[in-house]
């Protein structure tokens, strides 16, 4: 289930929806089709997805021909896809000893370059403490999500509370669309109802004196 997890996540992150340059209207119509359902969590949750793959080897077997080859095809193929889309950013991290040291086990593998890239780029955005973990650990993919949810909110705004469309748009998004920009906030997949709610827990984010204890919000 986890090499499906973060198959999902890797491959759905590559699609043409975080795009640099995507038509407004494509991405409208992308909104009104769900096609964001999956974003937040994909967002927050693919380098969770592939540390369990990395650091629980016993997971999956290391020979081919069993019966998950199939999934682990599926893993090869989100790693190659995930690795060629976003390569700048992969390969500017500078390699860590503790990526190499992770990934040893998968040097048979085909994909085992990329992982090492892809699990080097987690490996170092964990490491830069836990302010810089509530960025989303590519540019590029966080300029993307803003983009996206920016479309989302104005639509929303702009669609009546109980007209059918909004009613589409609860199924696919909930009542909670105004989003925190936060990854590991609570409200960054919880959201609020409107944005001047939002805004205002922004603020909170912002405020100078920081609590030093770990993940303390």
């Amino acid at each position: 289930m986890e090499c499906h997890l973060a198959s999902l996540c890797l491959r759905y992150l590559t699609f043409d929806l975080f795009a640099p340059s995507v038509e407004e209207e494509s991405l409208k119509r992308s909104v009104r089709s769900g096609d964001f359902s999956l974003q937040d969590y994909a967002v927050a949750k693919w380098m969770d997805h592939v540390q369990t793959i990395v650091t629980n080897k016993s997971m999956i077997p290391l020979q081919e021909g069993k019966d998950t080859s199939a999934v682990l095809r599926e893993v090869e193929i989100a790693i190659e896809e995930f690795a060629s889309r976003y390569e700048s950013a992969i390969l500017e991290s500078e390699m860590t000893k503790r990526a190499e040291e992770d990934c040893e086990t998968f040097q048979d593998f085909s994909y085992y370059e990329n992982l090492l890239n892809i699990w080097n780029l987690a490996c170092q955005h964990a490491s830069r403490g836990s302010l810089a973990k509530n960025d989303i650990s590519i540019k590029e993919l966080g300029v993307a999500v803003a983009r996206n949810r920016e479309i989302l909110e104005r639509i929303t705004a702009e669609t009546s509370p109980h007209s059918a469309d909004n009613l589409q748009l609860d199924i696919f998004y909930g009542d909670r669309r105004f989003k925190c920009p936060k990854v590991t906030c609570y409200y960054f997949h919880e959201g609020f109802k409107d944005r001047t709610t939002r805004d205002k827990h922004i603020s909170r984010h912002d405020r100078p004196f920081i609590c030093s204890f770990p993940d303390c919000s």
